[in-house]
């Protein structure tokens, strides 16, 4: 039972887009906790602004917010080193398990559903604040592993994974920590055993499931780790950099169509950073030589972000592979009036004209790209060899 001043002194950051649900919590943090020092923003780009300015001992987050949500917020946070300690305790609507999952494996320290009521609010912070203050003796032993890891000091680190083992043998936390410490000893087999064993404990424990995707690759068998992969994306489906991974793996096991149907659904989930996912996509598909798919995706990004210049390059370099010269052209000119000093376009614009039978515009755009860069090697042997033939 918690008490009526047990947030007194403490400074609490609640976020919400909606003025009403901000006022709600700040109302029950001050009469039922006691709590005097409440900020407020009302979305994710704003609070991040006040983190990085004022230290707070919670947050209180929405999940569903304009510009940043929650989600985004929170692995920001978390990849901060200044921040990432903070107790973050997220509100949402929703309660199915891939939501629960997505937040879980970016460390939310707990979340409470809507609606909810002061008991409810007041019962999820005190436990969010107790587990601060008073951690178990495991959540100590695992702590002081990651930090004597992060500082290369591995034996000290496997004490303290072995202590918290023996403290709590049932928790996928400690094998999955005493695989961290495993494979950055360069001890990859047994890294694999244990993260299996955190997997047999807990069979959607997604952060061993990526581990070991990230372990096989640095064994040189990254094709093992794809089931691992698959699964963890069927857990938390909504992580798109996972779902990217998984797409490019099922690529270069030549499935195609499989890749396709989860880029598709990559760019539906994509809430933030549209334009950039897409350019990512398309890069993919360049780096494979699907170059029809490649300009579609570049298309998009590039309505989406019509002032990113790579995004037209890439374009243009899809268009020269399927042969549409104007629309490289048109590209390449593009990506020219928004970065007018790049060699390399310069010279990719030469390398179409060439193609088409103009060698007089040709050798003028390898000149500039020569001016632009005179160390430039390609484009001074192609000049050289134009200059050869004539």
């Amino acid at each position: 039972m918690f008490s009526r001043d047990s947030l007194k002194g403490l400074k609490i950051l609640v976020v919400d887009d909606q003025s009403s649900i901000r006022r709600t919590i700040r109302n029950i943090l001050r009469y039922e906790g006691g709590c005097r020092d409440i900020k407020e923003a009302e979305d994710g780009e704003k609070a991040l602004a006040m983190l990085r300015q004022d230290p707070f001992d919670l947050i209180i987050c929405d999940w569903n917010m304009p510009r940043l949500n929650g989600l985004d917020l929170l692995r920001l946070i978390r990849d901060d080193d200044q921040l990432k300690s903070i107790p973050f305790l997220m509100v949402t609507g929703e309660v199915d398990a891939a939501t629960m999952t997505e937040a879980a494996e970016t460390s939310v320290d707990s979340y409470v559903i809507k609606p909810f009521g002061p008991r409810t609010l007041m019962e999820k912070v005190n436990q969010v604040i107790s587990r601060k203050k008073l951690p178990t003796q495991t959540d100590v032993s695992l702590n002081l592993a990651m930090t004597y890891l992060e500082s290369g000091e591995y034996d000290k680190a496997m004490d303290q994974a072995q202590a918290a083992a023996r403290l709590d043998p049932g928790t996928p936390r400690t094998y999955y920590t005493a695989g961290l410490i495993f494979a950055a000893k360069g001890e990859y087999h047994k890294a694999e055993k244990v993260f299996l064993k955190a997997l047999d404990i807990s069979p959607r424990y997604v952060r061993a499931l990526d581990r070991l995707v990230k372990l096989y690759e640095q064994m040189g068998t990254p094709e093992k780790g794809l089931v691992h992969l698959e699964a963890a994306a069927e857990i938390s489906p909504r992580n798109v950099d996972r779902q990217i991974k998984l797409g490019e793996m099922v690529l270069v096991q030549g499935d195609q169509d499989k890749a396709k149907q989860i880029f598709s659904f990559v760019q539906r989930i994509s809430d933030q950073n549209t334009a950039q996912v897409s350019k990512r996509i398309g890069d993919i598909y360049l780096n494979n030589k699907m170059y029809v798919d490649a300009a579609v995706v570049f298309e998009k990004s590039a309505a989406l972000a019509p002032k990113d210049a790579h995004v037209y390059n890439c374009l243009g370099i899809s268009y020269r592979k399927s042969k549409r010269y104007d629309d490289v052209l048109a590209s390449y000119q593009k990506a020219l009036s928004l970065t007018p000093e790049d060699e390399v376009i310069y010279y990719n614009i030469g390398r179409i004209y060439l193609e088409m039978g103009n060698k007089q515009s040709a050798t003028e755009s390898f000149q500039k790209a020569l001016n632009l860069n005179p160390n430039f090697a390609e484009a001074k042997e192609v000049l050289e060899q134009l200059s050869r033939k004539k």
